[in-house]
């Protein structure tokens, strides 16, 4: 094999190279986008399961429910005559 010859396949080989290097950096950066979308859906997904987890343990237990809403009632209307009373004096 000539020197030519030998430069020439060099050269062929370093621009395939660059052009996979090229490749694989496109594909990385493609792979990040996709894991941080990942990520932010993921919490989106474990948000839901939380409120869900919630509206799941009030349909399986609805004296606890019951409970929960007459005491959120009697709060709010304990602030209301409050601040009723309040405004009379």
């Amino acid at each position: 094999m000539t020197k030519p010859e030998k430069e020439l396949i060099e050269l062929k080989f370093k621009g395939v190279y660059e052009h996979q290097e090229a490749n694989f950096s496109m594909l990385h950066n493609k792979l990040d986008l996709i894991h941080k979308e990942t990520i932010k859906t993921n919490g989106r997904v474990n948000k839901l399961e939380v409120d869900l987890n919630i509206i799941r343990f009030f349909a399986t237990h609805p004296k606890i429910f019951i409970v929960t809403a007459l005491g959120i009632f009697a709060m709010f209307r304990y602030d209301l005559i409050y601040t009723f009373v309040k405004g009379l004096f």
